[in-house]
């Protein structure tokens, strides 16, 4: 038995899930320390810098991730994989300089607007976290490309550790808002030179990168981004409108249940990023009739493990709002019970998204996500118009997920064989083989 549990360790879904994990816990905490060590003002300067930087950070890998899975996974020769990684890194590096550069000079030039000191911090503290940052992020796109997801686990917990280290010794010592800055750049810095030691960001391609591989990588990658743009705006549209149209106190209650509904999501992200350089690899190769089986095997599989994390949230909705948010959230559960149900086949929607970018189809994903993000944003003022209810809201999503693993089925059909009865016959073999594998 204790074998068998030895060997789920060291499975790439468990260190991509035990990454985003960490990642997370470790991220809570950080929040949590700074919130605690720094006034308000210090507090919300810091979190409108990572605001900025997260974004940019999303563009950044929105722009180049996916495709760069592709490209390197599917590669048949080391310099098609060479090619590919310093055509990456050209793209990334002259993206990274003009961002930071852009930034900077707009603080600059219009300084004497910018008196507010979250905005002067932004403008003199954003081109070094920028470039810090880089190498480890692209160190975790080759790793994530190469299915090298242990190496990823422990570039991801040192980061955060020596970042929160030093936050917890600015708590108990200066309580410094600059520190907190610091904290971040040392935390990315001993990261990045240990993976560039390492070799793992692969640096000694970069003159390996090719013009065709450049505008290959691009095309993809423009789609793509916007694809994670309609995401996030999906996500959080529905904050916006009820802001807007019922007020502050009803963002709360519907913000609660989300924050557990990210939670659930966590294992969906983690297995996604594994299958996704295994998917890649059989469609360079061709071999398209795997790919299908392969697509169905482990969409249907994750099904089935969101089925039941999805039944009891369901179940236990209410004291679960409550034990985050406090008796005064009882009217979340309800909301929270319409989250569980769409969460149980979110997989489906996800898996055929990352399906058609597999297939050279980005596009299609970027075109599919932007009608979900229309339909929900038109029921959303609707379902609000109608009944004035949070509830309604909750519901429209719903609508809104069913509709995206309806546009996915029809727009990937033309390019990949699979069915949904397939999906699910050949999920619930594979959850058998490995629960007799890892479990019996």
């Amino acid at each position: 038995m204790i074998g068998k549990v030895k060997q789920l360790l060291k499975t790439n879904n468990f260190l991509s899930l035990a990454g985003n994990a960490s990642a997370s816990l470790l991220g809570v905490i950080s929040f949590a320390v700074i919130a605690r060590s720094l006034d308000k003002a210090g507090a919300g300067s810091w979190f409108l810098f990572l605001m900025v930087f997260t974004f940019f950070d999303m563009l950044r890998s929105g722009l180049l991730l996916n495709g760069l899975i592709r490209a390197v996974a599917g590669s048949k020769t080391k310099e098609e994989e060479n090619e590919a990684i310093g055509s990456g890194w050209q793209i990334v590096l002259i993206v990274t300089l003009l961002s930071a550069t852009l930034i900077t000079a707009i603080y600059y030039i219009f300084q004497s607007s910018f008196t507010a000191q979250d905005y002067q911090l932004l403008g003199e503290w954003f081109w070094l976290a920028a470039l810090v940052s880089l190498p480890g992020v692209f160190a975790t796109w080759v790793l994530n490309a190469k299915s090298e997801f242990k190496k990823l686990l422990w570039i991801r917990i040192a980061m955060q550790v020596v970042f929160v280290g030093i936050l917890f010794f600015n708590a108990f010592t200066y309580k410094s808002l600059n520190l907190v800055f610091w904290a971040f750049i040392i935390g990315h810095g001993v990261s990045g030179i240990w993976v560039l030691l390492a070799g793992w960001t692969r640096l000694d391609t970069f003159f390996a990168g090719t013009k065709s591989q450049r505008k290959s990588l691009f095309a993809f990658g423009k789609y793509s981004m916007g694809t994670l743009i309609g995401s996030n705006l999906l996500r959080s549209s529905d904050t916006f409108i009820i802001r807007i149209m019922m007020g502050p106190e009803a963002v709360a209650i519907y913000n609660i249940p989300q924050k557990l509904i990210e939670i659930m999501e966590m294992p969906i992200r983690s297995f996604l990023a594994t299958a996704l350089p295994v998917m890649a690899k059989l469609f360079g190769h061709g071999e398209k009739q795997e790919l299908s089986n392969t697509f169905e095997k482990n969409a249907g599989f994750l099904t089935f493990i969101i089925i039941p994390l999805s039944a009891v949230v369901f179940i236990f909705a209410k004291p679960l709002v409550v034990l985050l948010g406090g008796e005064g959230y009882e009217e979340s559960a309800i909301i929270l019970r319409m989250f569980a149900v769409y969460t149980a086949f979110l997989p489906l929607d996800r898996y055929s998204g990352v399906a058609l970018d597999i297939v050279n189809k980005p596009a299609l994903n970027m075109i599919k996500v932007v009608l979900m993000l229309a339909i929900n944003v038109i029921g959303d003022i609707i379902a609000i118009k109608w009944t004035n209810s949070v509830s309604a809201v909750a519901f429209v999503s719903i609508l809104t997920f069913g509709s995206g693993i309806v546009f996915g089925y029809a727009f990937l059909k033309k390019h990949l064989e699979y069915s949904f009865k397939a999906i699910f016959s050949k999920g619930w073999k594979e959850l058998l083989r490995l629960k007799a594998k890892y479990i019996n």
